[in-house]
């Protein structure tokens, strides 16, 4: 029973202590870490290019999420970012990538001239565009944009470092 104690204590002790880092060229947010890739992929080879790293395309999930990361683009004057949002797979249903369920946020853009979402079975995959106020634009997947990956927080484990 004292061992129980001890063991639960130790533990409790090991916890405490432990940090929560992004690995280097990763930004913190709200429990998770997101990169701001550098090099343009199409839209597959951007969900690629996150996995090797443990890290997924970003689902945006909240307004709060979303204006951190249009706020990261504005400070970084990036042109367009690829998100884990897609239509491949029922068209006009917009699902995230690569789990298949359906958005329940969305922040297409709003411009008068270019309205979102446009381009029908031509335009399946999902961008942050700084000429739209870094609001969302439908966009054919084999374009290359950069990738915002996603990724939990890691907890005093493995943290990949970024190449390219």
């Amino acid at each position: 029973m004292v061992k129980t104690y001890l063991t639960g204590f130790i533990l409790l002790l090991g916890l405490a202590n432990a940090r929560a880092e992004c690995p280097d060229g990763w930004t913190i947010y709200a429990h998770n870490c997101y990169l701001f890739g550098h090099t343009p992929y199409s839209f597959h080879e951007s969900q690629n290019f996150c996995v090797h790293f443990g890290a997924s395309l970003v689902n945006v999930e909240s307004d709060a999420e979303n204006t951190f990361i249009r706020g990261e683009l504005m400070t970084l004057k990036a042109p367009r970012h690829w998100i884990g949002l897609t239509d491949e797979v029922n068209e006009g249903v917009w699902a995230l990538y690569p789990s298949e369920e359906v958005a329940t946020f969305l922040d297409w853009s709003h411009d008068p001239v270019w309205p979102q979402p446009n381009d029908g079975l031509n335009a399946n995959c999902v961008a942050y565009f700084n000429d739209h106020d870094y609001h969302w634009v439908d966009e054919p997947c084999n374009n290359h944009f950069n990738p915002i990956c996603k990724m939990p927080v890691p907890v005093n484990g493995n943290r990949p470092s970024v190449v390219g």
